[in-house]
């Protein structure tokens, strides 16, 4: 007969917070999955921001900028907190590509919206 023994706590052996790719990682297709996820997730959240910045009427920079520390605080926060959780680990390239995709959904958006307006002065002006 087996007999299961569960600690009343967890601690792992050893907490490494932001660990940079060259420590802990080999780069094969898991690891390039993981930095595409991670900057696509936050592409999302970066379009929002500029979105949430057109209609407040915010400038461009203003808006990048808010994108900038909003993407920097939420991941360096997830970041801090997930060496307590089993099973994940706090890397540095999630940080700098959470970052990354957080500003340049952002751009996109904020770009797009600049094309738009061009499009329709053009427009505009040859009526």
């Amino acid at each position: 007969e087996y007999t299961l023994t569960i600690p009343e706590r967890f601690s792992p052996l050893k907490r490494n917070i932001l660990t940079p790719p060259w420590i802990d990682h080999s780069f094969d297709k898991s690891y390039i999955y993981d930095l595409i996820l991670n900057f696509v997730g936050f592409l999302a959240f970066g379009l929002i921001i500029g979105a949430l910045g057109t209609q407040y009427r915010l400038k461009k920079n203003h808006s990048l900028i808010i994108s900038f520390l909003l993407c920097a605080l939420i991941s360096l926060t997830i970041e801090l907190l997930q060496p307590f959780i089993p099973s994940r680990c706090s890397q540095l390239s999630d940080l700098i590509l959470n970052i990354l995709g957080g500003v340049s959904g952002c751009f996109l958006f904020l770009s797009s919206m600049h094309q738009e307006k061009s499009h329709v002065l053009a427009f505009r002006k040859s009526t």
